[in-house]
């Protein structure tokens, strides 16, 4: 609803042409409509209870057959700080708070589903859960950032094949950019539904928050400081609960700015907007929000050009 009051032409099917992707997952389906219902009742509130809101999208998916990869082992350093002192002293510490003894004492593994479940309750209900009051504040804080840590590595800059493999997404928002400004009269809207990994993954790609801490030594992280203590880095950019949350966006908006001067570039006049969760951010190889789209193509010219995923996935 928030995207069809700032851009009711583009999410009117009377008047672009709407085209959604979704994957075989039921969730992401369940999402796309969800979507399509908000837009839909807007659109007949506007237009005055008509029976028919004139939604027609070509649907698509991805091939269910498609060839599965392997699934890469995990960082060392993700590892190596899932075992550290200062883990096994927090779950000393919610072993003691729950009074389990020896004999009946909570793992690494069902700490991290007590969190999850912590999460999740706190999202749908919107006030803390019992399993919430299991952790101190500065645990949760701790174990936020540890999942930051791992999604950092496993999904993002940590491994290159992470921003790589986001050539074909990237390249396919890089051809419908050129095909919109090459034929300006036809109004299209392109939507698409996927999952956390494929947001993080295409962040990476896109050069979006790269960092974990600006202060943070890249190797080590600095996480462990002692056996009680450890070193958050609450200034760190990739915070996964601020950029890839329940119902994550990214999007792109292309813009003709009629005030524009004309210079020799091809595409002078247009511009690109790009925004995560509906702010603007701005994407690599730009140096505004609002992007020209000469510089949005010289910066992914390569990559989309380049974009062979079995040469990128091999190992």
């Amino acid at each position: 609803k928030n995207f069809k009051q700032r851009y009711p032409s583009l999410l009117d099917p009377t008047k672009a042409k709407i085209e959604i992707g979704v994957t075989p997952k039921i969730r992401t389906e369940q999402t796309a409509d969800a979507f399509l219902q908000g837009i839909k009742e807007t659109v007949i509130k506007q237009k005055s209870g008509a029976e028919d809101s004139g939604i027609e999208s070509d649907e698509s998916s991805s091939d269910e057959s498609e060839e599965q990869g392997v699934r890469l082992e995990k960082p060392k350093l993700v590892k190596e700080l899932r075992i550290s002192s200062s883990m096994q002293s927090l779950i000393k510490r919610v072993n003691k708070r729950l009074g389990f003894g020896v004999d009946n004492e909570l793992d690494a593994k069902q700490l991290r589903h007590i969190v999850r479940a912590c999460y999740f309750e706190f999202a749908l209900f919107g006030q803390n859960s019992g399993w919430c009051s299991v952790l101190g504040d500065e645990e949760i804080r701790i174990l936020e950032y540890l999942d930051d840590i791992e999604d950092y590595y496993e999904d993002a800059y940590g491994r290159d094949i992470n921003g790589k493999q986001t050539c074909p997404l990237i390249g396919d928002l890089f051809a419908k950019v050129k095909q919109s400004v090459d034929k300006p009269k036809e109004l299209k809207t392109h939507l698409q539904f996927t999952h956390a990994g494929v947001m993080k993954r295409l962040y990476s790609g896109l050069g979006l928050f790269d960092h974990l801490s600006n202060e943070m030594d890249s190797k080590t992280l600095a996480f462990i400081k002692s056996d009680e203590s450890v070193c958050l880095g609450d200034n760190r950019k990739w915070k996964s609960s601020l950029i890839c949350p329940f119902s994550a966006n990214f999007a792109a908006i292309l813009y003709k700015c009629k005030d524009s001067k004309s210079d020799d570039k091809k595409y002078g006049k247009y511009k690109l907007l790009t925004l995560v969760q509906e702010k603007p951010v701005i994407i690599k190889g730009c140096d505004s929000y609002l992007c020209s789209v000469d510089k949005f193509i010289e910066s992914f010219q390569q990559m989309t050009s380049n974009c062979d995923l079995k040469e990128i996935c091999r190992i």
